[in-house]
């Protein structure tokens, strides 16, 4: 029976014969389904006798001859080279014609056993079974050669599924290489999986993640992207980098006074800044989370009068408008030599503070005569408020008297006999 013959090739040692005697009982079984089992268990089996004895080939035909050798000795090693690469062509031709009884675990586990990395590379395209391509690769440092085997995949959901698992180690060996891939092979891909491998990138080679961050931002919603974004900006420090941080703050800001939401996180957006000392960048966004005294008190900090006087006339509430104000007029003219002129220049800017609001902030050894003129023109446009004020009285009086007359007349005229 079977099991008496191959135990009897087994003992005797001759290998070759068993593949023989194995092959044909392969042939003979057939291809029906239930003798499934069979055909897998005896196409394993072949493949482990087809490696030993590829091996063994190997062992000869790879074997250095000295320069004085024989011509038949190197006859000899030439028959042998011819064997072995004829062997691999019939083991590679069955794996490929006896593809649909191997089991690929079994042969992949067999293939690394026997050291056969090229017949495993090749079984691998043959089962599609691209990750084992990749890592094959990758094990070799060839990174070049993992990423362009990636991009030629043609299922596109197996190539984003891949790059979505390897992109940390491809980011960190081949950052451009890896970017421009993603760019050009990935379009559809799950962008805010990768942040994790972007940020391992190293910080010379961030503008680049960031040039990518740009393109794929304007299909996203996900205000992390919009983050990771700002947080390069602010950590290249570049003039550049800063003028392009302060333009996206001030997009963003034109978004929040249309009552439009924002597509950062202000808090995260806010602690970056501070984590880098950019001090005019934590002014915007303060005012993008309507925090004005705070913009306000950190301009005057910086000794930015212009960009405080933007953010106090922000506030709705006069009360808090006329508070941030006071603040600019007290700094200010505490700083300047002539603060009775920049002290009257802030009231009619402002529109809410008056004469009496900057006087605490003049020095009392000030002389009345150095803002006589001031004076003069403040409390003659005092008069004439109060003159507009009091033809307005008037008029509104007057108006009252006429509505009481006619209501008057139209009850007599109603009630009389």
């Amino acid at each position: 029976n079977f099991e008496e013959v191959v135990l009897k090739f087994m003992r005797e040692g001759v290998y070759d014969e068993l593949e023989i005697y194995l092959d044909t009982v392969l042939g003979v079984i057939g291809e029906l389904p239930e003798r499934k089992t069979q055909r897998v268990i005896l196409c394993a089996w072949l493949v482990e006798l087809q490696l030993n004895k590829l091996n063994k080939q190997w062992a000869v035909a790879s074997a250095e001859l000295p320069e004085s050798a024989s011509e038949f000795r190197k006859r000899q090693k030439e028959e042998a080279t011819e064997l072995y690469n004829s062997s691999i062509k019939k083991f590679r031709e069955f794996l490929r014609e006896h593809e649909a009884d191997l089991e690929a675990d079994i042969v992949f586990q067999l293939l690394q056993n026997h050291g056969r990395l090229n017949e495993c590379i090749s079984f691998a395209v043959q089962k599609k079974n691209y990750e084992a391509i990749l890592i094959h690769n990758i094990n070799k440092r060839d990174y070049v050669e993992a990423i362009e085997a990636l991009n030629e995949i043609k299922d596109q959901k197996v190539r984003n599924e891949l790059m979505l698992k390897y992109a940390n180690i491809f980011m960190q060996h081949e950052t451009k290489l890896t970017i421009d891939s993603l760019t050009r092979y990935y379009p559809d891909i799950d962008v805010e999986n990768l942040v994790a491998s972007i940020i391992s990138i190293d910080c010379k080679d961030r503008s680049l993640a960031n040039n990518y961050i740009k393109s794929v931002m304007e299909r996203s919603e996900n205000k992390l992207l919009y983050n990771l974004h700002v947080f390069f900006l602010a950590e290249n420090k570049q003039p550049d980098s800063l003028a392009e941080l302060h333009e996206f703050l001030d997009q963003q800001q034109a978004l929040h006074l249309r009552n439009l939401p924002l597509n950062i996180d202000t808090d995260f957006v806010l602690n970056v800044c501070k984590h880098f000392g950019l001090i005019s960048a934590q002014i915007k966004v303060y005012g993008l989370l309507d925090f004005y005294e705070e913009s306000v008190s950190l301009a005057l900090g910086n000794g930015t009068y212009d960009v405080a006087k933007e953010y106090a006339k922000l506030p709705l509430d006069v009360k808090v408008r006329k508070k941030l104000w006071t603040e600019i007029a007290k700094a200010k003219m505490r700083d300047e030599q002539e603060s009775v002129k920049v002290g009257f220049e802030i009231i009619n800017e402002s529109k809410v503070l008056t004469l009496g609001d900057i006087l605490p902030f003049l020095s009392p050894k000030m002389k009345l005569s150095s803002f006589k003129d001031d004076l003069v023109n403040s409390l003659e446009a005092y008069g004439k408020k109060i003159r507009d004020l009091r033809i307005q009285m008037n008029e509104y009086l007057s108006l009252i008297h006429i509505c009481r007359c006619r209501r008057i007349e139209r009850c007599r005229s109603r009630w009389s006999p």
